[in-house]
């Protein structure tokens, strides 16, 4: 019998781990599951909770990161331990649907030539537990991106993926299930603190995977409180600089096409842009400039323009403000 590896990162998760290993013991279909839950360094009884956790039908494996790697390390540290002929990906504060399993392997096992499969999940606000929504709904993917329908609800991806994934990211992690040889030499960027899982799909891209969609929910994904902040000036400045540090590298990448690294330079320009407003936001002007300086390599637009306009002028009028500060002196 096949067997589902499902990698689940875990820190401090004492609170939600139980329920997100039991929507694993709770799928309707009746596939075996190997459970590999990394203790990425938590200091609350997590662990204590993984070893508590069994089931007769599937395997749990519990291990433990010595530091705190971040859940890109700890899906690494899964991916090395995983024997599985699929692997699949859960969050310890998240749950699958009970159909999860059931439709993501029905794509894979009846379609041979297909590589991933994965699907929609709803968005719920943890602490209100209000719906926000779901995942697809906010990306325009499912409009933009050519693709082949096998069945009702089920997509196959003909046009350009790496380029659709350079404009947004559309594959939430926990939905997706993998045919493990096309993980042999992929991991997650442990370097990145933002987007690496869209750096991880790229790199699937990149490896000639066949993609294939549901449009079915049949996850549930939770998003915190301080997770609404993040168009924060902070959050929003850290994830476009992830950006700018992701496009930069696949630009000396020979893998990408002529095509895909003239949209990346333009990604790139815009990401430039959009960070000197951010440090211009947060008061850092020679951030703001040098990021401005950057984009023009890239080449030119009006809202760099505007950007370096109101830049100057808050230059202007920073420097004549503290003048006037010291002459009240």
């Amino acid at each position: 019998m096949q067997i589902v590896s499902v990698i689940i990162p875990a820190f401090n998760a004492s609170s939600t781990l139980e329920q997100a290993v039991r929507s694993i013991f709770n799928q309707e279909c009746a596939l075996c599951c190997q459970i590999v839950i990394i203790n990425d360094g938590s200091t609350d009884n997590t662990k204590q909770i993984a070893q508590s956790l069994n089931h007769p039908k599937h395997e749990l494996i519990v291990l433990d990161n010595q530091r705190a790697k971040g859940p890109s390390g700890a899906r690494n540290t899964g991916l090395d331990r995983a024997t599985g002929d699929f692997i699949a990906f859960l969050d310890a504060d998240d749950c699958w649907h009970s159909n999860h399993l059931s439709v993501t392997m029905g794509i894979l096992q009846h379609w041979q030539d297909i590589d991933i499969a994965f699907s929609n999940v709803e968005i719920i606000e943890h602490h209100s537990k209000i719906s926000l929504g779901d995942w697809f709904s906010s990306r325009s993917f499912t409009k933009s991106l050519a693709t082949e329908q096998r069945a009702r609800n089920i997509h196959l991806i003909t046009g350009d993926m790496i380029s659709a994934l350079s404009k947004e990211s559309f594959m939430h992690v926990q939905s997706m299930v993998i045919r493990r040889n096309h993980l042999e030499d992929i991991r997650f960027n442990e370097h990145l603190n933002r987007a690496e899982d869209r750096d991880f799909s790229i790199q699937l891209a990149l490896n000639d995977a066949i993609f294939c969609y549901s449009q079915e929910i049949t996850g549930t994904y939770y998003r915190y409180q301080e997770s609404l902040t993040s168009e924060s000036t902070e959050n929003a400045l850290l994830m476009v600089l992830c950006h700018i540090a992701l496009f930069t590298g696949y630009l000396t990448d020979s893998r990408f096409n002529p095509e895909q690294k003239t949209l990346l330079k333009e990604l790139t320009h815009q990401r430039l842009v959009e960070s000197s407003y951010y440090y211009r936001q947060l008061g850092l002007r020679s951030q703001c400039f040098k990021q401005l300086a950057r984009s023009f390599r890239f080449g030119i637009s009006i809202a760099q323009c505007q950007e370096t306009i109101k830049t100057l002028l808050y230059s202007v009028l920073s420097l004549g403000y503290k003048k006037e500060k010291q002459i009240v002196k």
